[in-house]
């Protein structure tokens, strides 16, 4: 079983016909600390690793952000877009086949 730094709220919100969830640091990381509220993200699928969505980002779709990327701000990435590494999303869209990572 993986582990992970989040856990989805009851709090969510529709995007583009889809329901996404907010996340909640459930333990102290590089981006965040336990209790943190963060972004969207419609499924657990969407997140993995130290990665965090943060703010108001949204994540949906069979879009991943993974590794140690983080997205925050107002950003949306959906679609299949991949964002991971060490990349940082802020305020951007990102759809499509997109790969970004740094």
């Amino acid at each position: 079983m993986e582990s992970r730094n989040y856990e989805l709220t009851n709090e969510s919100i529709k995007v583009l016909g889809r329901k996404l969830y907010r996340i909640r640091c459930i333990k102290d990381f590089q981006y965040a600390k336990k209790g943190d509220l963060g972004g969207f993200i419609e499924n657990y699928e969407n997140l993995k690793g130290d990665a965090w969505v943060g703010d108001n980002a949204k994540i949906f779709g069979d879009a991943k952000i993974f590794g140690d990327a983080e997205v925050f701000g107002n950003a949306w990435v959906g679609d299949q877009a991949c964002i991971f590494g060490r990349a940082r999303i802020f305020d951007n869209k990102v759809f499509g086949f997109a790969n970004i990572y740094g």
